[in-house]
């Protein structure tokens, strides 16, 4: 097996942290006006290829990583059912009451509030992951070869559904958390 030289070995070890071949040619001691293609052929090297896997395996073992773990994290994301980040009645769940797999597929939740009249509306935005990222990227991971065809039938804007959802506690049946009308 070839040995790297030190500057393919700094290559390596620069393109790990940052991940971009043209930055790490460059701190490598390549020249930067070639550092782009010079970036793109080390990683299309096969003694590079082994050494940077050889280095992925490093930071993996490091952190406790493993491919399952990771598919099972998107696994997650993929088949969450964000209903379930919600009551019946349509206002959001605590955190601490949401399943786990809700929660992980999560990506940010905003808080803001304004004032409508003389009361103050607290209103909670909660982005989730896209679900459909996560589903390509474990047929990437596990390899499996899906190909669906793409259909688009668009429905008539008369017969689109519309859905309001209104969260207004004054509607609220404490007791039984039912609608009053």
């Amino acid at each position: 097996m070839k040995k790297l030289t030190s500057q393919r070995e700094r290559f390596c070890k620069e393109y790990m942290g940052c991940m971009n071949a043209a930055r790490a040619a460059t701190a490598a001691g390549f020249a930067p006006k070639g550092a782009k293609v010079a970036g793109q052929r080390l990683l299309r090297n096969e003694v590079v290829k082994r050494r940077l896997d050889e280095l992925r395996n490093d930071v993996a073992q490091a952190c406790d990583l493993s491919a399952a773990m990771l598919v099972t994290e998107l696994k997650k994301i993929a088949f969450a059912n964000t209903a379930d980040a919600y009551y019946p009645w349509g206002n959001l769940k605590s955190l601490d009451d949401l399943p786990e797999d809700v929660r992980t597929s999560i990506q940010s939740v905003k808080c803001n509030s304004k004032m409508v009249g003389n009361e103050r509306i607290d209103i909670v935005t909660v982005k989730f992951h896209d679900k459909m990222k996560a589903l390509n990227k474990l047929i990437e991971l596990l390899g499996y070869d899906v190909s669906i065809p793409k259909m688009q039938i668009p429905a008539p804007q008369s017969q689109m559904p519309k859905v309001v959802i209104i969260q207004n506690p004054h509607l609220r049946d404490q007791d039984d958390n039912s609608f009053k009308f």
